[in-house]
């Protein structure tokens, strides 16, 4: 069974029945589930999306994000799609784009 026809296996009331579910398609599911949470929260952005929050050059931003990554000032999430995921919430309130 693939991660789509394990979608089809849902119950009554629309849940999806994990127990029919071999256990690495469940760790899949999970963590797709978890991945379109933080897509779609609006709490992590691409470096792509802060250059152009902050009006700053790309690559002046990739620089600054693996600087502060190195120092351990801030972190990513894999999206695999778009690369990295920066947490909104680690930068100044103020919109200058320096680590909290």
């Amino acid at each position: 069974m693939n991660a789509a026809q394990a979608i089809k296996h849902v119950g009554s009331d629309g849940d999806l029945l994990m127990e029919n579910m071999e256990p690495g398609l469940i760790q899949q599911r999970m963590f797709e589930d978890a991945r379109n949470y933080v897509r779609n929260s609006g709490q992590f952005r691409s470096a792509h999306d802060l250059a152009e929050l902050f009006r700053l050059d790309l690559n002046d931003v990739r620089s600054r994000l693996e600087a502060w990554k190195s120092r351990g000032e801030i972190f990513s999430i894999d999206d695999g799609d778009s690369g990295e995921l920066f947490p909104v919430f680690a930068f100044e309130q103020d919109r200058r784009f320096t680590s909290a």
